[in-house]
């Protein structure tokens, strides 16, 4: 699922927002506060950033990110009224915008082109997420500064899944892109690999892959809690 951050203070346009995001298969997370938003799209894993509000606003909007080193690299829609076009300023950094009283048809259209012209910035060379460290130029994995010996396709799997916080993926996913087709094991093996590196990870990190019933794993978009040291 695509996710996207969206910025707005009008609770009603928010709230159709949405649902119209929603239905195109979108998760949207609600921002009022900028800073708050800047922390989503700094973790990663957004597709697009939507702005719906005045322009003078905007414009504030658009210095709050300015922190943030990923917005560059996301597409920003702005949905403002049509009465409302003349205020933004002809300097606005702005991909795309859409009027209040669009359609979910040109919706959908215009986040289709943004996304396609704009796709997700390769895989950095670190994955740090609290104490653990997953370094794709040395293929080695730390937890709070210890090394964890995985073997390759362990190490593969946590990258993987790591490398898409919050996303789900099938055990059929997982044997197609870590073991690259060769099904002699069954999807099964996904599991045995999971349980090993839950364990060699630890339990504060490796509770961090869940199961999903029925479908597979995902890896936590939630951060750890600190730790208070482990037995």
């Amino acid at each position: 699922m695509a996710r996207a951050v969206l910025f707005s203070e009008d609770k009603a346009l928010a709230a159709r927002l949405t649902a119209d995001l929603a239905a195109l298969g979108f998760e949207a997370e609600l921002f009022s506060d900028v800073d708050a938003g800047v922390r989503a799209i700094e973790a990663g894993d957004i597709d697009i950033a939507i702005f719906a509000g005045a322009p003078r606003t905007y414009a504030e909007f658009i210095a709050g990110l300015g922190g943030a080193s990923r917005t560059l690299e996301l597409p920003i829609l702005i949905v403002i009224s049509p009465q409302a076009i003349e205020e933004l300023a002809v300097d606005s950094p702005v991909d795309d915008l859409i009027f209040t009283t669009y359609d979910t048809n040109e919706l959908a259209a215009r986040l289709k082109l943004l996304i396609s012209r704009h796709p997700r910035p390769a895989e950095s060379e670190k994955i740090v997420i609290g104490g653990l460290t997953i370094d794709a130029r040395g293929f080695e994995v730390s937890v709070d500064g210890r090394t964890v010996p995985l073997t390759f396709r362990e190490y593969e799997l946590l990258r993987f899944l790591a490398g898409d916080r919050g996303r789900v993926f099938t055990r059929k996913t997982l044997v197609e892109k870590i073991w690259e087709y060769d099904y002699l094991s069954g999807t099964r093996t996904v599991d045995v690999h999971i349980r090993r590196l839950r364990g060699k990870l630890g339990a504060r990190y490796g509770a961090m892959i869940d199961t999903v019933r029925n479908v597979g794993y995902r890896f936590s978009r939630y951060d750890p809690p600190e730790s208070h040291g482990e037995m």
